[in-house]
């Protein structure tokens, strides 16, 4: 039974876009930096339609080849999405109403470039599977650090590279993650994926040399702003995501655990706010 509500919650995106949230809360505590709670609604709201909405577009494409649970739930309730589409989109625009005017116009600008990144993904061939995969950390990590970025003045230097790095890694290990759970199904419906692409040794080594540079940049001068604990959670969270990419393609390739573990990483720094 709890299998199954973590597992709705997770086909609707609360679980990614709760992560989002508590990510975006960590990087303000970091650089100190207060964020109110219209910019977090705001940001919880654009991660949940983003990502809602590009899962209904990935099951409207062909209904015959749907072959994930995810996809599955979204092309039986393609009706009720619609509508929770609509109205997420009546809350995050009555939540701008109550946001800074610098986070509304960042915000616009990170929407035009969310809708660009959309349009390119219809324009692109296949085998530009890695572009979209990094586009989509990128995107979110920009998201992340928006609120923080724009409400303290944040300058442009090494600390905030090296945080900014440290932050995409981990959302590029959490996609390396995903693209095993997708592996059997995208082979199936002959969609790229980067592990069959890569295959799984290459995969993997991708996953640990990533994994590699961000230890580094913890525990570097460059991120000398961050405390003992900041260091010790953003650690934890990167050797969670490496145990996933080791022993997941063995042991838990097709349950939606693989999926539920990756975005419960970005929860973890809940302990330190």
């Amino acid at each position: 039974m709890y299998m199954q509500i973590i597992k709705r919650l997770h086909y609707l995106n609360l679980d990614t876009a709760l992560g989002a949230v508590i990510m975006s809360l960590f990087v303000s505590e970091i650089f100190h930096i207060p964020i109110n709670w219209a910019s977090v609604a705001a940001l919880f709201l654009s991660v949940l339609l983003i990502y809602t909405f590009d899962h209904y577009q990935d099951a409207a494409i062909d209904n015959s080849k749907v072959n994930s649970s995810r996809l599955e739930f979204y092309s039986l309730n393609r009706r009720r999405l619609r509508v929770a589409i609509l109205i997420l989109v009546v809350c995050l625009t009555l939540s701008l109403f109550f946001i800074p005017f610098e986070v509304f116009y960042n915000g616009i600008i990170l929407s035009a470039a969310v809708g660009f990144y959309f349009v390119l993904l219809k324009l692109l061939p296949t085998s530009f599977i890695f572009f979209k995969e990094f586009m989509v950390a990128v995107i979110y990590v920009l998201g992340v650090f928006l609120p923080a970025y724009t409400l303290g003045h944040l300058q442009v230097n090494s600390q905030l590279i090296c945080i900014y790095l440290i932050v995409l890694i981990l959302a590029v290990l959490n996609l390396l993650v995903f693209s095993i759970y997708d592996m059997e199904s995208d082979k199936i419906s002959r969609q790229p994926n980067i592990t069959n692409l890569l295959g799984f040794s290459h995969y993997l080594l991708l996953g640990i040399s990533f994994s590699m540079v961000n230890y580094f940049l913890i525990w570097s001068a460059y991120a000398d702003i961050l405390d003992s604990a900041q260091r010790i959670v953003l650690t934890l969270m990167t050797s969670v995501l490496v145990v996933l990419l080791i022993l997941v393609h063995t042991r838990f390739r097709d349950k939606e655990l693989i999926r539920v573990a990756g975005e419960f990483v970005f929860v973890l720094p809940v302990v330190l706010l």
